[in-house]
């Protein structure tokens, strides 16, 4: 379940809110700006993997064989990848909706929420690292989002 959409909402909600209501506004944009960034990622790791795989496959200096075999090791690559940002997606959406819920009873556990959001900070930079064997360089978190966590330099 995607839940980007519901973040203006979460966030205009908020704005009628007392004292709990900047902690979750700050969650909701690092919620709203984490999920821009794993979804450019998606399409950096799709595209990258595509070209990837299908130049090892044409490879004319190598033999046929070897090409498929090299194709093969960038497609387990990327597996593995996109197996990794599958976790980061899922660990998101259970952030998002608990985000959603907090704003909708009106009860804000702001650590507990912090925690759903260094879950998903862990799994990206999780998937830097698989990612960097195909050379793909994922985006950077927004600095709204290392403040939020306390990550980044």
């Amino acid at each position: 379940m995607r839940t980007a959409q519901y973040f203006p909402l979460v966030l205009a909600a908020t704005l009628s809110f007392g004292c709990g209501a900047s902690g979750i506004q700050i969650q909701a944009q690092s919620a709203t700006a984490l999920r821009t960034v794993n979804d450019d990622a998606v399409e950096l790791i799709e595209t990258t993997c595509e070209e990837k795989s299908a130049e090892a496959a044409n490879n004319a200096n190598v033999s046929t064989d070897q090409a498929e075999r090299d194709a093969l090791a960038i497609l387990e690559t990327c597996h593995s990848i996109k197996d990794a940002q599958h976790a980061v997606a899922a660990s998101h959406d259970t952030w998002s909706m608990a985000l959603l819920a907090a704003v909708a009873e009106d009860e804000y556990d702001l650590q507990a929420l912090l925690l759903l959001a260094m879950s998903v900070v862990r799994l990206y930079g999780e998937v830097v690292p698989i990612a960097a064997q195909l050379d793909i360089e994922l985006p950077e978190l927004p600095p709204i989002v290392n403040t939020l966590t306390g990550g980044g330099e």
